[in-house]
């Protein structure tokens, strides 16, 4: 008998409710509306789920067109818009200071051409 995951490789495959790109399941934001209740919560709790790109763009047509409630059947509250914010921040920021490093200095070439730039 064959292995069922590797007959069907996009098996743990989920879309983007934004933009509407599929990729592993790992690589986006899963938001769920928790049964029984209607409370939302951000990557964990068994219930109806949403799941979003861990992008700026993403975030905010969601926000904007509703997305989110649309696909949870429910109200998305403000406070769950600014923790998916906090948590973009927090993707960004490192991801910012590493480019803002690696640019000081790129060798012995980028510093010769600083110096030439000099004088």
């Amino acid at each position: 008998m064959s292995n069922p995951a590797a007959v069907n490789p996009k098996k743990n495959q989920r879309r983007c409710v934004s933009c509407r790109r599929t990729d592993a399941r790992e690589s986006f934001w899963r938001i769920v509306r928790v049964h029984p209740g209607w409370q939302i919560q951000l990557n964990e709790g068994m219930g109806r789920s949403a799941y979003l790109c861990p992008r700026e763009e993403c975030l905010r047509l969601a926000q904007r067109k509703n997305r989110l409630a649309r696909a949870l059947k429910a109200r998305v509250d403000e406070a769950v818009y600014e923790q998916l914010r906090s948590e973009l921040a927090k993707i960004v920021k490192p991801q910012a200071s590493a480019t803002v490093s690696s640019e000081s200095s790129g060798g012995p070439v980028d510093d010769q051409r600083e110096h030439a730039r000099e004088n």
